[in-house]
């Protein structure tokens, strides 16, 4: 086999090399007509060839690898003859079929737009287009690629299944009991790392001002820290949890390969960046001509594609090397750490691994040193304002360079200190990994910089205000400091009361904390601006102190509740569990709301920098918007307005009873009541004071160029999405393992999603085919669209919430889980979630078919309620209303089902203290919360860019994602991760016989 590689190589190189050299030598570009089609014929015999053969030796490797003794009895000399004879014969014909279009094609033209000949660029020279020509040949490229995709993944699946590499990993010592605190710790690192680069991210990608070479590499830069990131968080947050420090091979290899691209295409990105810096502070009157946005690609690319091919290099010397061993002393795997288990020394990948560390690292750092010397050079000639305007612009890149090599270097010293525990080594062996990418998304964050309003200062004033401030901050600092030192060192005090005194203390150390020193700075310096960046952080943290502060007291509410109503009861109700439970629901319910309130500022462009306040605010940010802001309004004041009234209504109601039951006791126990709850309530005071029946649909607009890849991309999505529903649905059927209440209600996702593609994808590809003058549809067909496609996501999230409730069940009660989750209970659910889908969208339809129409003309790819309601001509506003009730209910009882339902299993995993529960519940729940997450995604896309017009075809486009992506991912993803389900496919298939190819 590898014989016919090579001779296909021979043809392919022998059609276009001697020709290159005849160009080169002579400049002789013609061709005639047989030489081309000629050339043309071989190359993609060559392509398709090499893909047949390459296919036929994965199933000669499969059956070698994963049926040894009867290898020579299935490839015998007559197979493996045939086997590559089929592969040349299915080329050729496959071709021959392809190029016989070109007999009856005349063309116009004699200049062909390539360096070479094939079939395209043959064809492109007709007279007339050639749809055929253009169906047959994708057809024919998606069919083989996938077609040898598919036989080689399968075979080296099953080839990686039968014969598993797991290497374990030294990973950290965890101390008992600190597991779950070292996930907390993880976790929220790499929560503030996503945040903080999505939010630079999403803000250059929106804000077309930003659309500049610096802007464009600081995406690339975020690229890279999201990638180092997520190599390795994730994987520590498992091992925290669960203890789990196994690592299959491919993941090892994976995990390797992204860290060490990640290291190299930070360094190569800071290079190209710094190039950029120079010619922009060198150069200025040149910087758009030379800084091309050709060449700014270019760059980037070229500093991926160097980071990338060494990488692949040093990483294809591990395909030689025999392993000795499984236990990589690291605590996440790298080059080095692998080839350590090698059997023999390995020098030749040592001598290449120092020499392109080195190369790298003294490259680009030369070529940083030269671009800040130039620069330097040049401002020390210019005035103060230039050399002022050139430190704002560098000053950030080389932070971030320094900040890098710093924590490089510390990887490197602390290795020279045996004395040194091995904690603390791999503790700085992951600094250059963790700290980068959650400091440079900070950092580059700067140059977006709002001005605060502030307080006037008189002048001479500045100095005794920054001294009532910082006397204030002190007092501040000393007095909760020490309450919540008495507590933490007093185990008298670890009580359900004082614990929660903590949590107010924290929550008041955050309210100053981050008003409180930008104070002092502006009263001592005068200094305004904020960046912008620190502006949502701030904004974020005034308004979690003012919601947690309410959250808290509700909480300390209900705890004296127990303590003066129910004295006796009191530690049975009050249990350290319960404690710890409430005080996390109190933090989460304002952490959850508030993320949820400033996600809208994402896709809000703003068109001022001034902020009118002290500090910064939701309110106050939003006001700077350029467009009114009537989501973020409303959905504000139903925040504040539901926390308040639910926090009184707790308050009111604890002390309701509180007073009730201290009327009855004697003037001892109302003076006990009085002195216990007397604080919490002084605390609580402080913080309140035509009617046509044919409608004209707009359709997807495609241009001719893309019309039929986008009609193949959707037809084969929607059989991709029949195919795999049906055989889930059918597979859960057959096998009677699998009559559980997960895989039952499961099946409400599969037949949702056919229903919902069936109705929208065929109408959607028959009108692709129409002029735009013939896409019409009769009303009542529309509405049934329209109420199909809002069934469709309304029942996909009532599904995964009963799924979510069983999930719950199934972790926080497994004893009593076959007695809750009966069959009957299953049917209620089912019902529920489709019933409460009916209702809501019956409702939402029903006040958008009373309305008159004066207008046909949807502006859509396919009928919804806010389509047709806008052919109205009367007042709509009931419907709005009602649409956004509907959205906020729907997104609120799903997220806060999935928050309330995950809290309560997070709780009881890390109460149990059970690795194989906590395993478990990841397993089990990791799949679902994937399904939730696609869901929200997809319709948040759809939802984010209704708010931007200029993105109306990429609106439109998203709108039919939102029904393929996640009817396309739920049984892919159900079916990987399900062990019932791959357990019954590893039946089916190993119950078969092994089939030859040929």
């Amino acid at each position: 086999m590898v014989c016919n590689l090579v001779v296909c190589d021979l043809l392919g190189a022998t059609t276009v090399l001697p020709r290159f050299m005849v160009h080169f030598l002579t400049g002789q570009k013609k061709i005639a007509y047989i030489s081309a089609i000629a050339q043309a014929f071989r190359v993609q015999t060559y392509g398709f060839a090499m893909q047949n053969i390459l296919g036929v030796m994965a199933y000669d490797r499969y059956i070698a690898v994963c049926e040894p003794l009867r290898y020579h009895a299935i490839m015998t000399s007559a197979r493996m003859h045939s086997c590559c004879a089929l592969a040349w014969a299915i080329a050729v014909i496959c071709i021959v079929v392809l190029f016989a279009f070109h007999v009856n094609a005349p063309l116009c033209s004699n200049t062909i737009k390539h360096v070479f000949c094939s079939n395209r660029t043959i064809l492109n020279l007709a007279c007339s287009p050639t749809p055929l020509n253009n169906i047959y040949g994708l057809s024919l490229a998606w069919s083989v690629n996938t077609s040898i995709f598919l036989v080689i993944a399968l075979s080296y699946l099953r080839i990686l299944h039968a014969t598993p590499i797991v290497f374990e990993l030294e990973g950290f010592y965890v101390p008992p009991g600190y597991g779950a605190f070292l996930f907390f710790l993880a976790l929220c690192n790499y929560m503030v790392m996503l945040f903080a680069n999505g939010v630079v991210l999403c803000i250059i990608v929106i804000d077309k001002n930003l659309h500049r070479p610096m802007f464009v590499m600081v995406c690339n830069l975020v690229v890279c820290d999201l990638l180092g990131g997520t190599t390795v968080l994730p994987r520590f947050m498992v091992h925290f949890l669960t203890g789990q420090k196994k690592i299959a091979y491919i993941s090892a290899i994976a995990q390797a390969f992204c860290v060490h691209t990640y290291g190299f295409a930070m360094q190569t990105i800071l290079g190209v960046m710094a190039y950029d810096r120079y010619i922009a502070v060198c150069e200025p009157l040149r910087y758009h001509a030379i800084m091309t946005s050709a060449r700014l690609h270019s760059c980037c690319a070229l500093a991926w594609a160097t980071a990338v091919l060494c990488i692949v290099v040093l990483f294809a010397f591990h395909v030689n090397a025999p392993l000795c061993g499984n236990t990589i002393k690291h605590v996440y795997c790298s080059n080095r750490a692998i080839l350590n288990l090698a059997c023999s020394p390995t020098p030749l990948n040592n001598i290449y691994g120092l020499s392109m560390t080195w190369c790298v690292n003294t490259s680009v750092f030369l070529i940083i040193a030269f671009s800040y010397f130039r620069i330097l050079h040049a401002t020390v000639k210019q005035g103060r304002d230039a050399r002022s305007k050139a430190f704002q612009t560098c000053a950030p890149h080389l932070v971030v360079y320094v900040l890098y090599q710093i924590a490089s270097v510390v990887l490197i010293i602390i290795q020279r200190f045996p004395s040194l525990s091995q904690n603390i080594k791999r503790f700085f062996s992951i600094l250059f990994i963790v700290v980068p990418p959650v400091i440079n998304p900070i950092i580059y964050g700067l140059p977006i910089v709002f001005e605060l309003e502030g307080f006037y200062v008189p002048p001479g004033y500045g100095n005794f205000l920054f001294f009532l401030a910082l006397c204030n901050y002190m007092v501040m600092l000393f007095a909760n400091g020490v309450v919540l030192c008495i507590i933490v060192i007093d185990k008298n005090l670890h009580r359900p009361m004082f614990v929660m005194v903590c949590n107010l203390v924290v929550c008041d150390l955050l309210g100053a904390t981050t008003v409180l020193p930008r104070f002092m700075v502006h009263f001592l310096t005068g200094q305004k601006t904020i960046a912008y960046i620190s502006a949502i952080a701030q904004a974020f943290c005034v308004h979690t102190y003012g919601f947690a502060m309410q959250t808290i007291l509700g909480v300390m509410a209900y705890d004296r509740y127990i303590a003066v109503c129910e004295p006796l009861r009191y530690h049975a109700i009050m249990t350290s569990a319960r404690m710890h439970s409430c005080c996390a629901l109190a933090w989460a319910t304002a952490v959850l709301f508030l993320v949820v309130l400033f996600a809208f500022h994402v896709n809000t462009p703003l068109c001022s920098n001034s902020i009118k306040h002290v500090y910064c605010s939701n309110r106050a940010i939003l006001n700077l918007a350029c467009s009114p802001t009537p989501l973020n309004n409303i959905y504000g004041l139903s925040l504040a307005w539901c926390v308040n009234t639910s926090v009184f209504l707790i308050i009111a109601f604890s002390y309701f009873r509180i007073l009730h039951a201290t009327v009855k006791q004697g003037r001892d126990a109302r003076s006990k009541a009085f002195q216990t709850c007397a604080p919490h309530l002084v605390v609580l005071m402080e913080n309140y004071t035509y009617n046509s029946l044919t409608l004209q649909l707009e359709g997807l607009n495609v241009s001719k160029e893309y019309l039929y890849p986008v009609f193949l991309f959707i037809f084969f999505s929607y059989l991709f999405i029949i195919v795999t529903n049906v055989s889930i649905a059918v597979l859960i059927f057959i096998d009677k393992n699998l009559h559980q209440p997960m895989y039952l209600l499961f099946c409400n996702l599969p037949f949702n999603d056919i229903l919902g593609n069936s109705i929208l994808v065929p109408r959607l590809l028959m009108d692709m085919l129409k002029p735009p003058s013939e896409r019409l549809i009769g009303y009542h067909e529309c509405v049934l669209q329209a109420f199909t496609s809002h069934m469709f996501g309304t029942t996909s999230h009532t599904v995964l919430m009963i799924m979510a409730i069983d999930r719950c069940v199934a972790i926080c009660y497994p004893l009593r889980y076959a007695a809750i989750m009966t069959n009957k209970m299953v049917i209620k659910l089912t019902v529920s979630a489709w019933g409460v889908a009916f209702v809501l969208v019956g409702i939402l339809l029903g006040l958008t078919i009373r309305l008159n129409r004066c207008r046909t003309m949807i502006e859509s790819p396919y009928c919804d309620n806010a389509g047709l309601f806008k052919l109205s001509c009367d007042n709509v506003f009931i419907n709005n209303v009602y649409g956004l009730t509907f959205t906020v209910v729907l997104f609120t009882a799903s997220i806060g089902t999935m928050v309330i339902t995950y809290t309560k299993i997070t709780v009881v995993c890390l109460t149990s203290k059970s690795k194989s529960l906590n395993s478990k519940a990841l397993k089990t729940c990791s799949t679902h919360l994937v399904l939730f997450l696609i869901m929200i995604f997809s319709g948040m896309s759809v939802i984010t860019l209704h708010r931007f017009p200029q993105y109306t075809n990429y609106r439109k486009f998203t709108s039919i994602l939102f029904h393929i992506v996640p009817g396309s991912l739920n049984p892919i993803i159900y079916g990987v991760q399900s062990k019932e389900i791959r357990k019954f496919l590893a039946n089916s298939f190993k119950s078969k016989k092994v089939w030859p190819l040929c």
